[in-house]
């Protein structure tokens, strides 16, 4: 099985490419027999540009963080909507951890892959995207926008809580309408929604609480209008035992979600920052896609993952 080794070199502040480096000859016999490729693509629209060049490799190990997974599967899935790739098997994907936040990567059990889902989302009714891990609207996506001009010698583990604490007192609540079919809508000021399929973002805080990678359904959760020292005060929860019953937290679990909003909101996509009015969210199981993710060891031998 041929396997590809896509290296972000902007990940983690550049510290993915200085990973990738010191362990990259543990697998020159595999690049000098032709088994494996590497390849550090420039960008996005890059991989999307060329995905069907791959498709015969059986097994893709990302050299990143959620943001480089992020780009890889929506490269995959995209293009296989779009025709432009309709042949594009989906390999097994490994992930090596190596952004700054990595935090679908601690969703992940040690081991073989695991069968996962996707959720696609539509944007404004027309595009079309794709997460495994998380979206958010609100609050945390100016929170991702604040990380993403942090300098690169920022410590990791200040890299989502300075931003938090900085852009709390600078936001404001939002008005939104949530739908799932066949139950009563909600709607309201919100500070955040929160749409998981991993259990983890923003260096291991735990928004979801009962999401499984697999189960079909994504679990939602509707930070509701409160003061920002009230939300300051979930931060410690957020790093333990997740938001399960918080005051001011709303639940739900579903496989389609609609939302929207009075005038366009800040949201990402694992990373990924947009804004919009209207967006629909749809979990495509992994009996519809095939998809199997798992952790990339890097103290193992070559081969042995």
């Amino acid at each position: 099985m041929k396997r590809l080794f896509i290296i972000n070199a902007k990940a983690g502040g550049g510290r993915a490419l200085q990973s990738w480096r010191s362990h990259r000859e543990r697998f020159a016999a595999e690049f000098e027999s032709g088994s494996a490729v590497e390849w550090i693509p420039s960008s996005p629209e890059e991989f999307l540009a060329r995905v069907s060049e791959f498709r015969s490799f059986g097994e893709w190990v990302i050299w990143g963080g959620d943001g480089t997974l992020n780009a890889s599967i929506n490269g995959l899935l995209r293009a296989r909507d779009s025709g432009t790739a309709a042949d594009v098997q989906i390999p097994v994907v490994r992930v090596a951890g190596a952004g700054s936040g990595s935090d679908y990567f601690r969703s992940l059990p040690i081991g073989d892959p695991v069968p996962v889902d996707a959720v696609r989302v539509t944007i404004d009714g027309a595009e079309r995207r794709y997460f495994l891990n998380m979206a958010s609207v609100g609050l945390s996506a100016r929170v991702a926008a604040a990380k993403g001009r942090l300098p690169s010698w920022m410590p990791r583990s200040l890299c989502y809580a300075l931003p938090t604490v900085s852009e709390v007192w600078g936001a404001r609540p939002f008005e939104a309408e949530l739908r799932v079919p066949g139950a009563e809508a909600w709607s309201g000021a919100a500070w955040g929604v929160f749409l998981s399929k991993g259990r983890y973002a923003g260096e291991g805080m735990r928004f979801a609480s009962e999401v499984r990678l697999d189960d079909g359904l994504l679990e939602v959760s509707w930070v509701e209008d409160q003061s920002p020292l009230s939300i300051l005060f979930k931060l410690p929860t957020l790093y333990g035992a997740g938001l399960r019953s918080e005051p001011g937290v709303r639940k739900l679990r579903a496989s389609e979600v609609e939302l929207s909003f009075r005038e366009p909101q800040p949201l990402e996509f694992d990373g990924e920052p947009t804004r919009a009015t209207r967006l629909r969210f749809e979990v495509l199981s992994v009996v519809k896609i095939g998809l199997k993710v798992g952790r990339f060891s890097m103290t193992l031998e070559p081969g042995a993952n």
